[in-house]
């Protein structure tokens, strides 16, 4: 497919005139190199005659994101108007981009900077006058959001006007159109301006096997339910089929995304397996960005009492983690700060046992002092006291007869029953639930 992206143009006077004309030209652009791009083609054309090309490898280091070089053209017609088109190409060799730009050749030496913002990738610009991008949109190549002529072309005017990107990136009116800044990931990944820090091709995954210390893992891989250690499988309700099996955590293959309508759940039943005195919980979970709704991963729990070995992860209504066990001293509780991110993956992480209860979010152990506001059936919302203090609660009591619920909370349901389970996890996506006999390290996850 041919694309289409506007070319910004700022060309700089270097010396007096000549005959023939030299063009620098850089390249300013949100795709991610090596990634999203890996050759950049250009081709000068007066008059609609090829008067030259060239072609450059993208690198990781070149700093794309405030302009690059990509091509020096040289013998060119002084004082000619010309049009520049430049290609950007994928891993595969296939077109991601295309822009055309007007450049006066003015001087003898000449430099245009040239912006591709990724939401003109795939914009096919054929019709005449209009071959180039901004905003998605088809505009004509001599028409800068600059320009006073053509002010309706720009897609803003301001930094405010773009939408926030992923969680590594940051947004930015530039030249008319919106551009996403890179930020920092970890060493082995890179920022995907859309999702966020993603792992480079070839990264060591991060996905959690079947060791020998796993009791349980429930991967979704393959469109499948089942416990890889044990075989059993989750029951889920209404159907199989009302569950989607989609793209999953970062190098972890497929994730279990759950119907954005109705109270749709899975059901662990309870197994003396599960009756760890010591041991952790981990799994990978995505929210969409609804406000205001309190939602169950997963809980252990029954309304009434509070026996040893009760466990329960969920979002609040003001979107932070919040995780809590219970032994006969009652409910001990674990919150992250407010406004958890949505619509990327996070991964969770709980040790319980000897050493104390933790919990972890995103590879980084969370303990928030103040207050968790969570839904209740009666009251409609209540606080719950978040807070430290060294337990070394374990879920091998009276609990681990109750059967595990994912993607509902079944804490106000009598014991043994579902009859009054809340806050159903619609529209959200799990991935490799692992059950652990042993305490493990989740800094990796960072």
């Amino acid at each position: 497919m041919r694309s289409a992206g506007i070319g910004y143009v700022l060309v700089l006077l270097l010396s007096a005139c000549s005959s023939r004309a030299l063009l620098a030209v850089d390249l300013r652009t949100d795709l991610v190199p090596e990634i999203e791009m890996t050759t950049v083609r250009t081709r000068l054309l007066v008059d609609g005659m090829e008067v030259a090309t060239d072609s450059a490898r993208v690198e990781a280091g070149d700093t794309y994101a405030t302009g690059a070089r990509v091509a020096e053209l040289t013998d060119l017609p002084a004082g000619a108007v010309a049009t520049l088109e430049t290609e950007v190409l994928g891993p595969d060799g296939a077109e991601v981009a295309r822009q055309l730009t007007v450049v006066s050749l003015r001087s003898a030496a000449n430099a245009v900077t040239v912006l591709i913002t990724r939401d003109c990738a795939g914009v096919t610009c054929d019709d005449p006058g209009v071959g180039a991008c901004l905003g998605a949109r088809c505009v004509d190549p001599e028409c800068s959001a600059e320009d006073a002529a053509c002010p309706a072309e720009a897609e803003c005017t301001a930094d405010a006007d773009c939408a926030a990107p992923g969680a590594c990136a940051s947004a930015a009116c530039v030249s008319g159109g919106c551009f996403a800044f890179p930020g920092e990931c970890a060493a082995d990944e890179y920022c995907d301006p859309d999702s966020g820090c993603r792992a480079r091709p070839g990264a060591e995954p991060l996905c959690t096997v079947a060791d020998p210390d796993v009791v349980a893992l429930w991967d979704f891989d393959e469109g499948g339910l089942v416990d890889r250690v044990s075989g059993a499988a989750m029951i889920p309700s209404p159907s199989a089929a009302d569950f989607v099996f989609d793209v999953g955590a970062e190098r972890c293959g497929e994730g279990l995304r759950f119907p954005d309508v109705g109270d749709p759940r899975l059901r662990i039943p309870a197994d003396p397996r599960y009756a760890l005195a010591e041991g952790s919980l981990d799994f990978w979970f995505r929210f969409p960005a609804d406000e205001g709704a309190d939602k169950a991963l997963i809980t252990r729990d029954h309304e009434g009492a509070s026996p040893p070995g009760q466990l329960s992860v969920q979002l609040t209504l003001d979107r932070a983690l919040f995780v809590r066990i219970q032994n006969d001293a009652g409910g001990h509780v674990r919150c992250s700060a407010v406004g958890v991110a949505p619509d990327v993956w996070h991964h969770v992480g709980v040790n319980w046992g000897p050493g104390g209860f933790e919990a972890w979010l995103d590879g980084a152990v969370v303990d928030e002092a103040g207050e968790a506001r969570v839904l209740d059936p009666d009251a409609g919302e209540r606080l719950i006291p978040c807070g430290s203090g060294v337990n070394e609660a374990g879920l091998d009591g009276a609990g681990a007869e109750l059967d595990w619920w994912v993607g509902i909370n079944n804490g106000y349901s009598p014991a043994g029953t579902a009859d009054r389970q809340i806050a159903p996890f619609l529209g959200g996506a799990l991935d490799h639930l692992r059950l652990s006999r042993v305490r493990r390290d989740f800094s990796v996850f960072r």
